[in-house]
């Protein structure tokens, strides 16, 4: 049967009235909105807090009982303010053969800490080469090459409040950003996300938001698959200078498993 229009007249009186608000309230009350995918139309209200967005400002929020295991992953590389011949000597050893570290490799202790807890996560603990410093999280791993730094955090980890922090440290030791990525798949549990990552629109926005401190945050982003299913989301500021075609040779690979058998996974 086919549903009558809206307008039809001739339904009259059978039309039923609104509930009343109380009810409504009530309705809603009952309903569980936490699980809803991340594309769905329910936006919960998400605080808006951009002009406060120091180390001391920060939205928490109580364990739900659902980890979020998919991780955020930022990667940022730097280029010299003012160029200089390059500097390899973080790639060898002394004769004493201490490493020599330089670029982001001679940030303090209480630097990297300062960045961590911008993303609601500690370092645990590091291990260190002629190539990189590598740190054990809390909530996943850090990466501090020379030029780059890579940082990956789960759960509900707030990892691109990290951003202004990268700038502001990398501008006292002579750094300006030259490439920034940004990348994650869709959430399972979007609602239990902190500010700035309520979605991936308000990761956008708060991105942009840091036009003001480094233009070289002006980038684009990308949904990667089909909305309607699994998908991966990627923001990319690529300014960095290429001289010739030939020398841009990096390539990243992601390989993202999931919902695989047991049997398989041991």
């Amino acid at each position: 049967m086919n549903s009558p229009c809206a307008c039809d007249d001739s339904l009259g009186d059978s039309i039923p009235s609104p509930p009343p608000p109380d009810t409504v309230v009530a309705l809603l009350a009952g309903t569980n909105l936490s699980n809803l995918p991340e594309d769905e139309p329910h936006h919960e209200p998400q605080p808006q807090q951009p002009y406060d967005d120091d180390d001391y400002s920060g939205e928490i929020r109580e364990y739900t009982g659902s980890f979020e295991g998919p991780e955020k992953t930022l990667e940022v590389m730097f280029r010299r303010i003012n160029p200089i011949d390059e500097d390899n000597s973080s790639l060898s050893s002394d004769a004493s053969g201490e490493i020599n570290r330089v670029g982001l490799r001679t940030l303090s202790r209480p630097d990297l800490d300062r960045i961590c807890g911008r993303a609601r996560c500690t370092i645990l603990s590091c291990v260190s080469n002629r190539y990189l410093d590598a740190y054990v999280l809390s909530e996943s791993s850090l990466f501090v090459y020379p030029y780059m730094v890579v940082l990956k955090t789960c759960g509900t980890t707030t990892l691109l409040r990290c951003v202004a922090v990268l700038i502001e440290l990398g501008r006292k030791i002579g750094l300006e950003i030259d490439w920034l990525g940004y990348n994650r798949k869709n959430f399972s549990f979007p609602r239990d996300q902190m500010f700035p990552h309520g979605s991936f629109h308000q990761e956008m926005e708060y991105l942009y938001s840091h036009r003001n401190l480094c233009e070289r945050l002006n980038g684009n982003g990308y949904t990667l698959g089909p909305v309607t299913s699994d998908h991966w989301f990627v923001f990319v500021a690529d300014h960095t200078k290429r001289y010739a075609e030939d020398n841009d040779t990096d390539r990243v690979l992601n390989i993202m498993m999931f919902d695989i058998d047991e049997t398989v996974a041991k």
